[in-house]
């Protein structure tokens, strides 16, 4: 079909790859793509994310590529290679990928990647804390976030410790500082130190339901709620192969409308 059609552009998406016949469903890649063996509490069970996100990033893919293969057509001057239009995605491959920084500390230390719960490996504070009514998020990723963070919550001692300046010195004393954090937090509400540390630059968030953060969602085209541009539903999703005849025979009009 590609050799056909010079300006076809052909992707496939797999489970484990184009030599492999095994079924690709989301929990099985989340599984054998590590992603299972580094979230959930570290004493707890492996624990797949709340969503199909190896589903989710391998489609995310998928567009790319295709988006990026479009351009190239687009660009050259001469056709382009079977090879070249040829896409293969897998979710294996796609949720391997998305690892980044956990497989970057994995090998540049050796040492396999583990459970942190909400936690993070690499930066503290930087994890799921108490206030007095709900549960809120803290992320202080740079040494100035520290000082603001504990000049806001009334942590002048850690404040001015030479030691705890940086974030190395923050990770090798994360217990000290997550339970003077944990006590500190738990006088006020989550709203009350939001405001606050939003005022001196300071990433912090509440733990939200879905509800809550649907209820937020602007409505909008972008969005996809209660879109502001007219549109409306033409025809109903293709049966499988229902045009397959017609694209192989290169009739591209059934596209135009």
């Amino acid at each position: 079909m590609l050799d056909a059609n010079p300006k076809l552009i052909w992707c496939t998406i797999t489970g484990f790859g184009e030599e492999s016949a095994r079924l690709g469903y989301d929990l099985v890649v989340q599984a054998e793509s590590g992603w299972m063996s580094i979230t959930g509490e570290p004493d707890g069970e492996p624990m797949r994310v709340g969503v199909a996100l190896a589903d989710i990033i391998a489609g995310k893919d998928a567009a790319i590529a295709i988006l990026g293969a479009l351009v190239a057509r687009g660009m050259s001057l001469e056709p382009m290679s079977p090879n070249e239009r040829r896409i293969h995605i897998s979710l294996a491959d796609s949720a391997r990928a998305a690892l980044i920084n956990v497989a970057q500390n994995a090998l540049v230390t050796g040492n396999d990647a583990k459970r942190w719960g909400n936690q993070h490996p690499n930066l503290v504070p930087y994890q799921l804390f108490h206030a007095a009514d709900r549960p809120m998020i803290v992320a202080v990723g740079t040494d100035n976030q520290w000082k603001a963070f504990a000049d806001v919550v009334g942590l002048d001692e850690m404040r001015d410790d030479p030691h705890l300046t940086t974030n190395a010195g923050r990770l090798a004393s994360r217990d000290r500082i997550v339970s003077a954090v944990s006590e500190k937090l738990r006088t006020r509400t989550a709203d009350e130190w939001i405001d606050k540390l939003d005022r001196v630059g300071v990433p912090a968030g509440l733990v939200k339901s879905v509800l809550e953060s649907l209820a937020e969602a602007g409505a909008s085209a972008l969005t996809g709620i209660e879109p502001s541009v007219p549109g409306t539903v033409r025809l109903p999703p293709p049966r499988l192969d229902e045009h397959g005849a017609e694209i192989r025979a290169h009739r591209w009009s059934v596209f135009s409308g």
